[in-house]
């Protein structure tokens, strides 16, 4: 599908990087551009891994083994992981492989970019007097739902009674939510206006903190909603903010270093896509 030199991204890397995708967006349907980022960005990361691995960035096993414990309690249990891992058609030894080469990734950039580069207390202050409006926070909610397919709104109701009945939110999420955040029981953490489609997102500003509401329609089938908190428009003081506008300078600074990098890489290397399947995919 794609091919790097003599090496070829595969469809099915490709596929899994785009569930990936959907399941840290949250979304369903990828539109062409997206699913173009998504090929810059396995080009790119296999561009950068050869250079790591030309800086001789190692991972041993025992931190991939840290890294796959630390997923596995996140997705609730092996069994879970083992489960997902099959559904996509990825032995163990391959999801292993694929760790290592964030992690040596990680490590790359975090030795040869982000440790290179040093972000002030002057230079935050600077930034933030620049640029208040940026450190002033509109409404936001903090949410966790559990979704059902469309044919399933008899299920959605009476989970709900379950739930109103005194069982655990984030267990029933768990155990019925056909959302990749039912792992997580149902969390979706803070956000705001506009992050979510209009029903969701009306039902859980409108709702009242701790009490469920639902069965909500969507594109995507019913939701019970829990909104466990909210917060009012609000501006951050620096002190606030100082230690991650810091690290975010820092970062960005990194990323610009990083694109220069890979623009470089770009030019040197033989580059090619299977635009006709590219597109297939959107």
């Amino acid at each position: 599908m794609i091919t790097i030199n003599d090496y070829v991204i595969s469809e099915k890397e490709f596929d899994f990087a785009m569930l990936d995708f959907k399941n840290q967006h949250r979304t369903q349907k990828l539109n062409q551009q997206q699913v173009q980022f998504i090929a810059d960005q396995l080009i790119d990361a296999k561009l950068l891994l050869d250079e790591s691995k030309r800086s001789n960035i190692v991972v041993d096993e025992k931190e991939i083994d840290v890294t796959v414990e630390n997923i596995k309690k996140q997705m609730g249990s092996e069994e879970v992981l083992n489960q997902y891992l099959q559904n996509n058609g990825i032995d163990m030894d391959s999801f292993r492989e694929k760790l290592r080469g964030n992690m040596a990734l990680t490590k790359y950039i975090q030795t040869n970019f982000i440790n290179q580069i040093n972000v002030s207390d002057e230079d935050a202050e600077k930034y933030y007097n620049e640029n208040r409006a940026k450190f002033v926070v509109e409404k936001q909610v903090k949410a966790q739902h559990i979704l059902f397919s469309p044919e399933h709104e008899a299920k959605a109701k009476e989970v709900k009674v379950k739930i109103e009945s005194g069982e655990d939110f984030a267990k029933l999420a768990k155990e019925f939510s056909s959302c990749p955040s039912g792992q997580n029981g149902g969390d979706l953490g803070f956000f705001g206006k506009g992050q979510m489609v209009k029903e969701f997102e009306d039902a859980a500003f409108s709702a009242e903190v701790n009490k469920v509401v639902g069965p909500v329609k969507t594109q995507f089938g019913y939701h019970l909603i829990n909104v466990s908190d909210k917060v009012e428009n609000k501006e951050y003081s620096l002190d606030e903010v100082r230690e991650n506008l810091k690290k975010d300078m820092k970062n960005s600074i990194a990323n610009h270093h990083i694109k220069k990098k890979v623009d470089e890489l770009r030019s040197q290397n033989k580059i090619s896509i299977d635009m006709n399947l590219l597109k297939e995919k959107s």
